[in-house]
């Protein structure tokens, strides 16, 4: 081989190095908003294991309305450990069925996991002072909390008791150097919520500066043996919550991720399919695999599919062995991306702040 060729496969090995690095950056931008919450690991997923539970034992599958009270709720009892399950988060303006688990914690720790974490310390939810909670600003998160407004609801959903919050003022920016917004007094009443996170909602490679900032104020409780709140009761939010709860069950059983586990289903789909068709094309497959081929023309040629004896064939008699190979393509890219979700962007994130996810807590 003559320097020349050298040259030019070093050339093509490097530019097919180079796509499949920028295919996997383009993963890596969707990262946080589509591919960390079908990376979150099961103990996320299974925050409300408790709770679940409960609600299953009073009630069954049913949703009787529960008597609002606006006494004092019950006391939830001392702060739990960091990263352990404080309950689950409400917000039917948000969506039928939208609810996040709340750990104990604000670290990025916590945070990653996606979900709220609570400010450890500000006062446990219900009682007297400002339960705090932070989350990150993607849609599957604390995206739209810009959408809420005053009345809206915000319930805490605890083993002891559901506890009713109602938005007191339209959702406001400050800067995260603004601690005072997550004071004893911020929410303005004496058993007061708020929530922050990031803004604006956009991929940057610096950390957002600002935090979105939403206050509500006590409206009450409702006692877990008397039913569920009014806000909860609302037939399309059973059903989400029917299949958020299915989801759990199904990830408890997995063990595993979800992102990884449609991974190892799509690469073995993939695998199996590949192979067959392999096997049932293989002299219409064989051709030349030219020294220094790049990375992408590789895995094209690993992609099997019916194609005419006749090298010169008309383009429609290639048409279908092309689409065969387009999609078991596209297949292998799918499992590659969720493999990358699931392992190789937390640890991009880890290793390079410039693409790690801004944490939304004050301070």
């Amino acid at each position: 081989m003559t320097i020349g060729r050298i040259i030019r496969a070093a050339g093509r090995t490097l530019g097919g190095l180079l796509v499949i690095v920028g295919l996997l950056g383009l993963a890596q931008t969707a990262w946080p908003w589509i591919g960390a919450p079908l990376a979150a690991d099961t103990t996320t997923t299974e925050t409300g294991t408790a709770v679940h539970a409960i609600r299953i034992r009073d009630h069954g599958t049913d949703r009787p309305v529960g008597r609002l009270r606006t006494t004092p709720p019950p006391d939830p009892g001392p702060a739990p450990g960091e990263d352990e399950p404080i309950g689950e988060l409400w917000i039917p303006a948000l969506g039928d069925g939208w609810h996040k688990p709340i750990r104990q914690g604000v670290t990025r720790r916590v945070l990653d996991r996606y979900g709220a974490g609570h400010y450890p310390d500000t006062a446990m939810p219900g009682r007297p002072g400002n339960t705090s909670y932070a989350g990150h600003r993607v849609p599957a998160d604390f995206g739209h909390l810009d959408r809420l407004r005053a009345g809206d609801r915000i319930i805490i959903e605890t083993p002891a008791a559901w506890i009713v919050y109602a938005v007191n003022r339209t959702p406001y920016v400050v800067h995260m150097s603004r601690t005072e917004v997550i004071g004893p007094h911020a929410a303005g009443a004496a058993r007061g919520l708020t929530l922050t996170t990031c803004d604006p909602m956009r991929f940057s490679f610096t950390p957002a500066v600002d935090r979105l900032i939403v206050h509500a104020s006590y409206a009450g409780w409702v006692a877990r043996t008397d039913g569920w709140p009014a806000e909860l009761t609302h037939p399309a939010t059973r059903i989400r919550t029917a299949a958020a709860a299915a989801t759990r069950t199904i990830g408890r059983a997995a063990r595993t991720q979800t992102a990884g586990s449609l991974a190892i289903a799509a690469g073995g789909l993939w695998a199996t399919l590949d192979a067959l068709t392999w096997i049932a094309c293989r002299r219409r497959m064989r051709g030349p695999w030219t020294p220094g081929m790049d990375p992408m023309t590789l895995l094209w040629r690993i992609q099997a599919g019916p194609m005419p004896r006749d090298p010169d064939a008309p383009w429609p008699a290639r048409l279908p062995g092309l689409a065969v190979r387009a999609a078991l393509y596209a297949l292998m890219w799918t499992a590659i991306v969720l493999a990358w979700w699931q392992w190789g962007a937390p640890w991009i994130q880890r290793a390079m702040p410039m693409f790690a996810t801004g944490a939304p807590t004050i301070g």
